[in-house]
């Protein structure tokens, strides 16, 4: 089911040189009876935060507590390094839905 929100102003152009944008599906909304897929923009810093954190924080944060774990005692290591790993898979498979989307994008502009 679509949902009709009531636009007031026309949408602003993709730019690519501006923003990086996130192609994450919220709600196909209806703007002048024709359906439209609405997305999130992403900033190119935000975007280089998550990656950089997907790629090198959170990785090492599972190995060092997992490390640690194992010298020291710490409890539940596993149940730990687990959640950190899911929640890293889960970031890492968002970013690299956003990339493609984003090639996808700047292909499609490129065309035009």
């Amino acid at each position: 089911m679509a949902l009709k929100i009531p636009i007031t102003e026309k949408p602003k152009a993709f730019s690519a040189a501006r923003n990086r944008t996130a192609l994450f599906i919220i709600n196909k909304v209806q703007i002048s009876g024709r359906k439209v897929k609405k997305v999130i923009n992403m900033s190119d810093k935000l975007y280089d935060t998550l990656k950089w954190i997907a790629q090198i924080v959170l990785p090492a944060i599972g190995t060092l507590y997992f490390a640690l774990a194992s010298i020291w005692g710490l409890p539940y290591g596993e149940q730990i390094v687990g959640t950190i790993t899911a929640i890293d898979a889960f970031l890492g498979a968002i970013l690299g839905i956003s990339t493609a989307n984003y090639n996808k994008r700047k292909e499609e502009e490129d065309e035009l």
